[in-house]
């Protein structure tokens, strides 16, 4: 069986409907090539909140969203997300609307980065 990857997507560098179309036209691409190929899309996971956005990548075979930390103030570090609402907790939530249809994707870091530690290796993490 073929597997596609149809490419990532900063989701904060694109619209709602641009996303839902890049995501649908490369489904279709794939599939009219290659009917039984697995479709895959990285996001980082930012705007999988939006109904939208979460039904178009519903539409792929393979969802692999971005999942740095599981807290709060080392995802910000990490990711450095321009909404100051954006976090851990809320992410995880959403990332449940997934269920089976999700691979999740995280770097592991340990380091300085702007004088700040980060380490999301830890127990805690």
């Amino acid at each position: 069986m073929r597997s596609f990857f149809c490419g990532g997507y900063n989701d904060r560098s694109y619209t709602i409907a641009q996303i839902e179309t890049g995501i649908d036209a490369a489904v279709a691409a794939v599939r009219a090539k290659y009917p039984n190929a697995k479709v895959s899309v990285l996001s980082n996971s930012t705007r999988i909140g939006d109904e939208k956005v979460a039904d178009a990548l519903k539409r792929v075979d393979n969802n692999i969203l971005k999942l740095d930390s599981a807290i709060t103030p080392t995802m910000r570090l990490i990711d450095q997300p321009t909404s100051k609402e954006f976090n851990s907790e809320q992410l995880i939530e959403q990332l449940k609307q997934f269920s089976s249809q999700c691979i999740i994707q995280t770097m592991m870091l340990r380091g300085v980065h702007d004088g700040q530690r980060i380490d999301n290796t830890t127990e805690e993490e």
